[in-house]
């Protein structure tokens, strides 16, 4: 099945992370590994794959993604690059990747030249009502991006979290100024038995806690509610703490790193990662965002902030 999803900031993911143009000038001739911890629609992989054969470089890319059917789909839509020995995958969230990890693909990561990752999800996963992850097509109240890898639900959680706990999500990952009355109404309609697995009637519970003015708002009323629970069940969060940790102690010297982030708490976390000095230099002083003509094709990047840092 061909894929929807649309990546973003392409050249300069592929510029800074590959190119000449690059903040450290280092030697690469023991790295021999670029790691796409996000494989996704296979956009930024596919840019990877394509820059590496033009310019002739000996690099191997290893695309991972915590969605087995994301993996499914790669090994037919890249066969030739997996046969040919190019492309390696790998199906693990990357905030569990580790030096054991990778050596149990044969990768050294001593031999490591460049990684990226990927924050958002892609616009297949958003389209999938199977998932649950969007309130425009209704489905079970899942979340999970690796049904996997993660054994709990949304409806699950929900029903096992306390209104505090719920209140809290909302508050953390969403800035949910609504979170009160939002949690309150999820547990009240769990006691009456009322309580659906549905992300329609999730949708229309929430919003219906919103006074009259917050409903007329550009943004549907349950976005940020929607993201801050799809952050919880699959743990972004500790997710990409636990990668930065990686990053930042098994990585050598010269080894670039990328993040592509969508999320101001997300964003927030690896740029105080990239203010250690004795860690990291980076990359410009401010994030590389998309231009007015990228969002214009693709609304999805509007948020979208790129880091890029250089192992030190």
């Amino acid at each position: 099945m061909a894929t929807k999803h649309v990546p973003i900031l392409t050249r300069e993911v592929i510029e800074l992370l590959l190119g000449e143009n690059s903040c450290i000038k280092a030697t690469r001739a023991p790295l021999k590994y670029v790691l796409d911890f996000t494989l996704g629609g296979g956009g930024h992989t596919r840019a990877m794959l394509d820059h590496i054969r033009l310019h002739d470089l000996p690099l191997v890319v290893v695309g991972n993604d915590q969605d087995l059917r994301v993996i499914d789909r790669a090994q037919e839509v890249f066969k030739p690059e997996i046969l040919k020995g190019s492309l390696i995958l790998s199906h693990q969230k990357f905030g569990q990747i580790s030096s054991a990890y990778l050596k149990s693909l044969g990768i050294d990561p001593a031999h490591i030249a460049a990684t990226f990752a990927d924050l958002g999800f892609s616009s297949d996963q958003i389209e999938d009502e199977t998932r649950g992850l969007s309130f425009m097509r209704d489905g079970p109240l899942d979340m999970r991006l690796s049904p996997e890898l993660s054994p709990v639900p949304l409806y699950d959680k929900l029903l096992a979290a306390s209104d505090h706990e719920l209140c809290e999500v909302f508050r953390a990952y969403g800035e949910e100024r609504f979170c009160v009355s939002m949690s309150r109404a999820i547990k009240q309609a769990q006691a009456r038995r009322t309580f659906e697995n549905s992300t329609k009637y999730l949708s229309d519970l929430l919003v219906a806690q919103l006074p009259s003015w917050a409903r007329r708002g550009k943004i549907h009323g349950a976005t940020r509610a929607f993201q801050s629970l799809r952050i919880w069940v699959n743990d972004e969060m500790g997710e990409l703490e636990r990668l930065l940790m990686f990053q930042g102690t098994e990585l050598v010297a010269g080894a670039r790193v990328g993040f592509l982030s969508f999320h101001e708490t997300e964003d927030r976390m690896v740029k105080t990662a990239f203010k250690d000095k004795n860690l990291w230099q980076k990359c410009g002083k401010k994030p590389w965002v998309p231009g007015r003509q990228e969002i214009t094709l693709n609304p999805r990047a509007r948020s979208a902030k790129l880091r890029v840092a250089t192992k030190l």
